[in-house]
């Protein structure tokens, strides 16, 4: 049953500035924590609060649906934004790195709320043909905010203004918050399945212990001592998490769409493609801040390439694809691989003289990877999947490029620790691009016979 709208082109309005808002609050985080944690004499520790935002996003992601289910989708989304004003209210007025870490991770738990929360809202107030229109609205609003929000907060930076940078999507949240608190009906569901909080909370340990050994470790404390607890940690709740979501029917993290090849090959691929977003929307920044002297209005810029490519091709790439998808998703998916490669190799190749000319290449060069990626990889993984396990195995597949981006973060956070050397992200970046370049090559593909089984099933 679909929810009734009282003013759906308000409603609209209001979901797109929202989404606008999400994305010049993310990309504005990104560019002030590094000058926040220098301001205070921490940036030893960005390897440990970076990873923190990407953490709470994380375990924030598997939660959403269970907790619409329960208490409504616009309580979610509510919950969501004041966790984010909280957050980035908070980080005004951080002034150690403790402060700063704690504020970062509340901020972004509430976020992964409320950039879930729009499109279940969507899928319930329009019939199946709208709501993909207007996720494709939702994307094109997504990029706006992506392109407006770098060099905003860059200019900010430049100002000697990092925090403001946080509160500049307040004024259109307040907006967008009051129209669907009043357009939006709460509707809950009748379901009785239960929140998995068993499994929820030995994902929340597992990633929490695994942050804080990687970015504490020859910090606060050596090496080879009792932090050496904390990885034993990580593997011992792996452990329980794998067992407890093999139990279950709805567990948090659901192992069980590992079983699908195909599944498992575009989950790994995206992975592999996470690497390039996270190295540019974070360490590339602050090697041209802090190697390359560039001021960080310049510097912000980096993102602006590849976001207008991946909203240019998204508008063609579904059309070729679709002439004749089983043909072509090979071809295109490696075709994506060697362009993120690419971009990497330029990231890789910079040095304190290099001209911009050469980022903003590499940045246009994944956003063609990113593009194809993300294009490619969810239809890809759903062909000849059952239709019961699409869900499933969509929010898995999302899950993964927060998953990746935390795990990176934390491990190159380590790398640049011990070595001084803010090159060996990319270095690290361009091993991870080889990998998706050889499972593009080896593993994507769909056979003839695969496409007779999946006709005569339907």
């Amino acid at each position: 049953m679909q929810t009734k709208i009282k003013n759906t082109k308000l409603f609209l309005a209001a979901i797109f500035v929202l989404c606008t808002g999400s994305q010049l609050f993310s990309y504005g985080g990104n560019t002030a924590i590094a000058p926040l944690l220098t301001a205070v004499g921490g940036y030893e520790f960005y390897s440990l609060v970076a990873p923190l935002g990407a953490t709470g996003m994380m375990i924030a992601l598997p939660a959403v649906a269970a907790l619409g289910r329960k208490i409504g989708s616009k309580t979610v989304l509510f919950l969501g934004a004041f966790l984010m004003l909280f957050g980035r209210v908070g980080m005004q007025f951080a002034n150690s790195v403790f402060t700063i870490g704690l504020f970062n991770f509340l901020g972004s738990f509430g976020s992964g709320f409320v950039i879930t929360a729009p499109f279940v809202m969507i899928g319930t107030a329009f019939e199946r043909s709208a709501s993909m229109k207007y996720y494709g609205y939702i994307a094109t609003f997504n990029a706006i905010g992506s392109l407006i929000g770098p060099p905003l907060a860059g200019m900010l930076v430049d100002a000697n203004l990092p925090r403001i940078s946080f509160l500049l999507w307040i004024p259109l949240y307040a907006f967008s918050l009051i129209a669907i608190g009043m357009l939006y009906p709460n509707s809950k569901s009748q379901s009785k399945e239960k929140f998995d909080v068993t499994g929820w909370l030995y994902l929340a340990i597992m990633v929490f212990a695994f942050v804080m050994w990687t970015g504490l470790s020859g910090k606060v404390f050596p090496w080879l001592s009792f932090g050496l607890l904390l990885p034993v940690a990580v593997a011992v709740f792996a452990w329980l998490l794998v067992r407890h979501s093999g139990r279950i029917a709805n567990p948090t993290v659901p192992i069980r769409v590992f079983q699908y090849k195909r599944f498992r090959t575009a989950f790994f691929s995206n992975c592999c493609v996470v690497v390039f977003s996270t190295c540019a929307s974070g360490y590339l920044l602050n090697y041209l801040l802090y190697v390359m002297n560039t001021s960080a209005t310049l510097g912000s810029t980096t993102t602006i390439p590849s976001t207008i490519v991946i909203t240019i091709l998204g508008l063609f790439l579904g059309k070729i694809l679709a002439k004749n998808f089983v043909k072509n998703v090979r071809t295109m998916t490696i075709i994506g691989s060697l362009c993120t490669f690419g971009a990497l190799l330029c990231f890789a190749l910079l040095q304190p003289t290099s001209s911009i000319l050469q980022v903003w290449i590499g940045s246009a060069l994944g956003g063609v990877g990113n593009a194809i990626s993300q294009t490619c990889l969810t239809p890809y993984f759903q062909y000849g999947l059952p239709k019961e396990e699409y869900g499933t195995a969509q929010g898995m597949y999302q899950f993964s490029s927060t998953c990746m981006a935390t795990i990176f973060v934390a491990v190159v956070g380590v790398l640049v620790g011990l070595t001084g050397d803010l090159k060996y992200v990319f270095y690290t970046g361009l091993v991870m691009t080889v990998i998706n370049v050889i499972i593009c090559v080896t593993s994507v593909r769909i056979r003839p016979e695969e496409v007779i089984e999946t006709a005569a099933s339907k």
